[in-house]
């Protein structure tokens, strides 16, 4: 698995420790790798892998570090068979594609027999880094100089690929935080004033469950009437209500409001106990991140109450980070929380 990456549209971030359904991009990756053995990561150490059998799991860097894909793949052949020694297929897969499956990579095996090799192809019919190919051939087809810097396509222009269709989400790549919104695959859905009842529902839960979370309290809405509730869901922004599966029911919720000074806040974010774990604060982050791109902004705050630590870790996990004092947009006691967003996107 390449693994070594510099995360440079994301900030700088390792992308295998990124969280996506609370756990870790490269747990997600070598979940497609089950029975594989040995398994080499070429990227830096991750500890505490939260799956069976990571005791079969090596790490190591190609020299010197940073070389690229290429230089990583490489890197990755000599560990797994050795510079000069036959072996077995190798299967090749990138951290930042977490859609990638033990079918997966069944299929590319299978349609490399008799080939160098078989590739995946995303969205767009581009190549992506899911591979399986004959390590004797990637082997002749070694630069004989260093190969820091090599590209991918150049390394492999020599080889017979045939190339192998994604299914579903398979072929996608994390690239931005916007990537990661978008394979959320929990359904949400925009709503307004007819949809009143059922924000209610799940806002009266929430206020009744995590009172210490929110700025208002349940005694603040639980008599509200229609008129009441209506009014707040025509609030300038955007509100968002989430479902585990389509025909279940709404499992969370949030909203995303500019300020006065245009700033955009996440506001209103609610999980159902029984919903947690299953991406629904991915998505409804992922939702309202999005309209705030639409919208022509470029970042989204929000506060979180002190002391509210598995709040404040949740939101770190989909990048938020905290704001100092002096970049606070408000001062009060919680704690000011902001993530940058990629650039509008056009509807």
């Amino acid at each position: 698995m390449l693994a070594g990456g510099t995360g440079a549209r994301m900030g700088g971030v390792d992308k295998a420790r990124v969280r996506w359904r609370e756990r870790r991009l490269l747990e997600h990756v070598l979940d497609a790798f089950a029975g594989v053995d040995p398994v080499v990561v070429v990227g830096a150490p991750v500890a505490d892998l939260a799956l069976p059998g990571s005791e079969r799991v090596r790490f190591v860097r190609e020299d010197p570090p940073g070389g690229g894909p290429a230089a990583g793949l490489l890197a990755g052949l000599d560990a797994v068979v050795g510079p000069t020694g036959p072996g077995r297929p190798v299967a090749v897969v990138a951290v930042d594609m977490p859609g990638v499956e033990a079918d997966t990579l069944a299929r590319l095996a299978e349609a490399a027999r008799g080939r160098d090799g078989a590739v995946l192809l995303g969205r767009g019919g581009r190549r992506q880094l899911a591979m399986v190919l004959d390590p004797d051939r990637l082997r002749a087809a070694r630069p004989e100089g260093p190969a820091h810097g090599l590209p991918v396509h150049r390394l492999l222009a020599g080889l017979d690929l045939v190339e192998v269709p994604a299914r579903g989400d398979e072929g996608a790549d994390v690239d931005t935080w916007a990537d990661l919104d978008a394979l959320a695959r929990v359904p949400v859905e925009p709503v307004g004033p007819d949809d009143w009842q059922r924000w209610a529902r799940l806002r009266l839960e929430a206020l009744e469950l995590a009172p210490a979370a929110y700025g208002s309290r349940l005694a603040d809405w639980v008599d509200a009437d229609e008129a009441r509730w209506r009014e707040r869901l025509r609030a300038p922004g955007a509100l968002f209500l989430a479902r585990v599966d389509a025909a279940g029911p709404d499992a969370g919720m949030a909203a995303v409001q500019p300020d006065d000074a245009g700033r955009w806040w996440l506001v209103s974010m609610y999980v159902a106990p029984t919903a947690r774990g299953r991406g629904v604060a991915d998505a409804l982050v992922g939702a309202g991140a999005t309209h705030v791109r639409r919208s022509g902004g470029s970042a989204l705050r929000l506060h979180v109450e002190p002391g509210n630590e598995r709040a404040r870790a949740t939101y770190e996990r989909l990048g938020f980070t905290a704001v100092d004092e002096a970049d606070r947009a408000a001062h009060d006691d919680g704690i000011e929380m902001l993530r940058t967003l990629s650039a509008p996107v056009s509807s």
